[in-house]
């Protein structure tokens, strides 16, 4: 899947920090994912959809931008694949609340 891998000059990698407490459990975190919201568009993703059609399973992160997880929504009504939605932090499971169907194994 190399020719997914979208490259630009003035795209710097996301940076992620988190700081743990004594417990080694996350007390502070901080993310600059901006390219992933600004660059990861529907307009990218549609021209990989004949490839993600064909997974068995396709697993998203609520980083990605809302109009881009209905996307991903809409290629699991469409093609019967399971997603699994990771909602990342609290603040970001809003963002996929609103587009997903629940099912229960």
């Amino acid at each position: 899947m190399i020719a997914s891998i979208r490259k630009h000059q003035d795209v710097e990698t996301p940076i992620v920090c988190h700081i743990l407490d004594v417990t080694r459990e996350v007390t502070v975190g901080v993310a600059n994912i901006e390219v992933i919201e600004k660059f990861l568009s529907p307009e990218w993703i549609q021209q990989f959809k004949h490839t993600i059609h064909s997974a068995p399973l396709l697993m998203v992160d609520a980083n990605l931008s809302p109009p881009t997880l209905e996307v991903f929504s809409m290629v699991e009504a469409k093609s019967n694949i399971l997603v699994w939605l990771e909602p990342v932090l609290i603040v970001k499971s809003k963002r996929i609340a609103p587009i997903v169907n629940y099912s229960i194994f």
